[in-house]
């Protein structure tokens, strides 16, 4: 066997060990209560549990009531010619005995089919020697560990799933509120761009111009209402409640993220390699069953009950009877040694899995780091960027007071202003959807 070690998962993560927001923990508690497919993870755990006490009941004596009863007309017959045997010697004593006191005999015809016959009795039996059920019992306990692992790998899943869906979701809410504080301005920009074309100190076209630019951001703004329903149907949906159930606004938990000042590191095994052992070990286990082949098996019974013909259940038809099986499988055509290969390959292959999926969760844990890394940065020239943009506007709106800009100007670094709040918002976003990541890649979430 291939001893497979456990590796261990070093990482810098940001802001993950540090305790979450109370909206979020309840998201995620209320998830992994609810959730179906890890219901059905369950169900499948609890199958496994009685699948194992299954196995171990067949180390336990069996009791069986069992009941024959037989009627029968014809078949195979024995002829047997007692009368022609013992007639001419009862001729002959009655003779010289001058009586009848030995009369004739019928031939005798046994029916070799029991008729009205009945055989009632209790049977206890045990095994005693059975290599298949000792490694049945074995590959149920393995089976079990498996099933753990699965469940928590679905956890960490819903997890992460759930803080990504919940980042989405948020985004949507700063977008419209973004969208909304743009609706706002270009209003309060209408109103003093028609206040400058009674003045004459602007051309009556910069109103149609605001008036079109207002009208753009109404829609964007409707369609980021609709996005914002839509990724609150999804979160709910992960929860496993009401589609329009209300969602908490914690923009904090947005807002905070990556401006954690320390980093921690994780060390953890991952439930995929745990699963991919307990199948080995399984896989093992059956190997182990199909060498053992040449293992006789040994096991006694004992019958206790009432036999006869006519159900009379009296002591001339009580009966006990008690014994010994054995088996042993001395040839099959190399059936065995075929199978026990068929089983070896299977162990070398799952070996070979486990050493590929190492690779891959470490590949996937180095993807993660440098995700995370590369969105920080962004984030950090997303909000240099919205400093730059809220001044430029702040100046232009000034300028367009004071009639030293002309409509466009102001229009522009309104949009500039908002796509540097959008752009920080959905970096924010994107930030605790890459931590959710790397926390997954590294299995550090605590349940």
């Amino acid at each position: 066997m291939v001893n497979i070690k456990a590796f261990s998962f070093f990482i810098l993560l940001s802001g993950i060990a540090s305790a979450q927001p109370s909206s979020i923990d309840q998201l995620i508690k209320t998830g992994l209560e609810s959730n179906h497919s890890l219901k059905q993870h369950q169900i499948q755990l609890d199958k496994a549990n009685a699948a194992l006490h299954e196995a171990r009941g067949l180390f336990l004596p069996s009791i069986s009531f069992q009941a024959e009863y037989t009627y029968a007309q014809g078949g195979r017959k024995l002829n047997f010619p007692i009368g022609d045997l013992l007639n001419p010697v009862y001729g002959t004593l009655n003779q010289l005995t001058a009586s009848n006191a030995f009369p004739q005999v019928e031939n005798v015809d046994i029916q070799f089919l029991p008729n009205n016959f009945h055989d009632t009795r209790l049977r206890s039996s045990l095994p005693i020697v059975n290599a298949e059920i000792w490694y049945l019992n074995k590959i149920r306990q393995e089976a079990i560990q498996g099933q753990q692992a699965e469940l928590m790998v679905y956890k960490r899943n819903v997890v992460r799933d759930i803080k990504s869906a919940y980042a989405n979701y948020l985004k949507t809410l700063q977008a419209i509120s973004i969208y909304q504080s743009g609706v706002d301005l270009l209003e309060k920009n209408l109103k003093l761009t028609q206040a400058l074309v009674k003045q004459d100190m602007a051309l009556p076209a910069a109103v149609f111009q605001v008036k079109a630019e207002l009208s753009a951001t109404q829609s964007k703004l409707e369609s980021m209402n609709n996005d914002s329903r839509n990724a609150a149907a999804y979160l709910n949906f992960l929860l496993n409640r009401d589609l329009a159930t209300e969602i908490p606004n914690d923009t904090l938990w947005l807002k905070t993220a990556g401006n954690q000042p320390s980093f921690n590191s994780f060390a953890t095994q991952r439930e995929e390699i745990l699963q991919l052992q307990s199948g080995l070990k399984q896989t093992e286990s059956l190997l182990s069953m199909k060498k053992a082949y040449y293992i006789p098996t040994l096991g006694t019974f004992f019958d206790a009950g009432y036999q006869g013909f006519g159900y009379k259940m009296n002591s001339d038809q009580r009966y006990y009877l008690g014994g010994f099986q054995l088996k042993w499988n001395l040839f099959a055509g190399r059936q065995n040694t075929w199978k026990v290969k068929q089983a070896n390959s299977d162990v070398l292959l799952l070996n070979d899995r486990i050493s590929e999926a190492e690779s891959q969760l470490r590949l996937h844990l180095t993807t993660s780091q440098n995700a995370l890394a590369s969105a920080l940065k962004q984030l950090e020239s997303s909000k240099e960027a919205l400093t730059f943009a809220r001044e430029s506007y702040r100046l232009t709106a000034i300028r367009y007071e004071n009639g030293q800009a002309i409509p466009l100007e102001l229009t522009q670094a309104l949009q500039q202003l908002t796509q540097a709040q959008l752009t920080l918002a959905i970096q924010q976003s994107e930030v605790r959807i890459r931590e959710a990541e790397l926390e997954r890649a590294a299995a550090s979430f605590t349940f």
